[in-house]
């Protein structure tokens, strides 16, 4: 939906999924981490695994948002302001990655080898902030033992990338909006495709399949096809492929890759599949329909809200509740009994990541977004008056 008195667009539909997707992420490592250090004699289920189908899951959102606004803002202007846009971008997405960074850079450098005598980071601090301060945290974070603190920074780092050049393509290529989010897909599906078929060392696999520019692009496509329909949504709705009935086919199909599934995501293929699924989903929230995916709710739309602070603090609370148990005499009594143990341990991560991720959001992230609101008009007015 538009908010026509600020022109501001906001799909209430989506924050539940992006909280879904979060705890994903979350679950995933919380699992990884209990089995390493804590009691591998639990349960292996499908869903423990899906955190990295979630952070494609992400990629397609940011696309389908970020392409979404632009088209707004091309229709309501004429252009796009890359300044504002790249602006708006270092508010609420730098303040938390640098944060993390710093932490992570101090954490594996200072205080884990301090804790354990025994951890050797194996980069040169200075070095992985340069990394970290251009945004190559995906080259980085594969061919450097960073720990799982940083290793969240990569999924950021290629949004930045994405959005560097996403908003230049859309200003200059105005009227070809559509032949760019295909042809943006088209060559980086081509590239995974390579990179699943013909690169055999390890690094360069994974380095390249982390580069999901082509999810992104499915989500620019999506949203294209949404904003040249926005004006009859009723019309819309009512096509064959987004009512009710479709939409619980692929609710199901989506349940069963979840909860029943296992295959490897990288493989293009596969990756193609799941991410117009994904698309579908964030088109039938976004129409604000009756839509079988919907999750409106106080609690989830809470939760949709600090996402990023979930996929950003997971780790480090995974670490320090991890390090409580692991040093304390707790551990044997979670050992003696591992299922339970680790649903304790899973809930106590979720519980404390929300804690923690609610405050940053409204005492710190939201407080820093409302300053470069500000700063971002006034600049807008000052680059108004100095160009009449």
């Amino acid at each position: 939906m538009i908010d026509r008195a600020t022109t501001r667009v906001f799909f209430i539909g989506l924050d539940p999924l992006r909280f879904i997707a979060a705890t994903l992420v979350l679950v995933m490592h919380a699992y990884g981490f209990f089995i390493r250090n804590i009691s591998d004699g639990i349960s292996y289920h499908a869903i423990y695994g899906k955190g990295h189908t979630a952070v494609s899951f992400f990629f397609t959102l940011s696309g389908f948002l970020i392409s979404y606004l632009l088209l707004n803002e091309l229709q309501k202007k004429g252009s796009v302001n890359i300044r504002v846009f790249y602006l708006k971008r270092v508010f609420r997405i730098w303040p938390l990655y640098f944060l993390i960074v710093f932490f992570g850079l101090a954490f594996y450098n200072y205080f884990l080898p301090l804790a354990t005598g025994n951890y050797e980071y194996k980069s040169d601090i200075g070095v992985g902030f340069l990394f970290y301060l251009f945004f190559l945290a995906s080259y980085y974070n594969v061919f450097w033992n960073v720990g799982a603190i940083l290793n969240v920074t990569w999924s950021i780092a290629v949004e930045e990338q994405f959005y560097l050049f996403w908003a230049p393509l859309f200003h200059r290529f105005k009227k070809r909006i559509g032949t760019v989010c295909f042809f943006t897909f088209a060559l980086f599906w081509a590239i995974q495709l390579y990179n699943y078929h013909f690169i055999t060392e390890a690094h360069w696999k994974y380095f390249i399949a982390m580069l999901q520019f082509n999810n992104m692009a499915v989500g620019g496509l999506f949203a294209l096809y949404l904003h040249k329909n926005k004006d009859t949504p009723i019309k819309l709705a009512s096509a064959w492929w987004l009512k009710r009935s479709t939409q619980f086919v692929v609710l199901l199909a989506l349940f069963a890759y979840l909860f029943l599934l296992d295959f490897d995501h990288y493989n293009p293929y596969a990756n193609l599949v799941l991410n117009l699924l994904y698309a579908y989903v964030i088109l039938c929230c976004s129409l604000n329909m009756q839509s079988v995916f919907s999750l409106n709710n106080s609690f989830f739309n809470m939760g949709g809200s600090i996402s990023y602070g979930i996929y950003m603090y997971h780790s480090i609370i995974i670490y320090f509740i991890g390090y409580l148990v692991t040093k304390t005499t707790i551990k044997n009594y979670l050992i003696s009994y591992p299922e339970l143990s680790w649903t304790l341990f899973l809930v106590l991560v979720f519980i404390v990541t929300m804690i923690t991720s609610y405050l940053s959001f409204h005492y710190v992230e939201k407080r820093i977004v409302n300053l470069g609101q500000k700063l971002t008009i006034k600049f807008t007015k000052s680059v108004q008056y100095s160009t009449r």
